[in-house]
């Protein structure tokens, strides 16, 4: 028996991974994040405490009381903002993983829903209208439960 040549093929790898720890984002972006929350809620709460004491020393008009109003409430801006970045990127995040089907069948399943119970309680041009239409819409509900009879 004769010896047999051997052909090895090489086949192109794809260059080696980095590990997984560099992978991850830098974690002192959402620290800051979290600090930046906690420290507007405390201006906030610090804005509305000395709101609080002003206007009982100085009165309701007193520009230092709208002063503190105004801290308060531009406080309260950076955490709301906060939120609704975090879920946008959530949903894009969801999005791009492929869950972008079953986030549209749960949006449709609200709108169906939303216009269900629009249809259980009419819309009323005026507030005495829609007043009788909420009575009427509760006691045929009551009545159908057999909790009381209209008579």
């Amino acid at each position: 028996m004769a010896a047999s040549k051997v052909v090895l093929e090489v086949l192109p790898q794809a260059p080696p991974r980095e590990p997984a720890a560099a992978l991850l984002p830098h974690l002192a972006v959402p620290k800051v994040l979290q600090y930046m929350y906690l420290a507007s809620a405390w201006v906030a709460c610090a804005g509305v405490a000395a709101g609080t004491v002003a206007r009982r020393a100085l009165g309701d008009e007193s520009p230092v009381t709208y002063a503190f109003l105004k801290v308060s409430i531009g406080a309260l801006v950076f955490p709301v903002l906060l939120v609704l970045v975090v879920t946008l990127r959530l949903l894009r995040a969801m999005c791009a993983a492929g869950f972008a089907l079953s986030l549209r069948i749960v949006a449709r399943e609200v709108q169906v829903h939303s216009r269900k119970v629009g249809l259980f309680y009419p819309r009323a041009r005026t507030i005495k209208e829609g007043t009788e239409a909420r009575q009427a819409v509760t006691a045929q509900t009551l009545m159908y439960a057999g909790v009381c009879r209209l008579s």
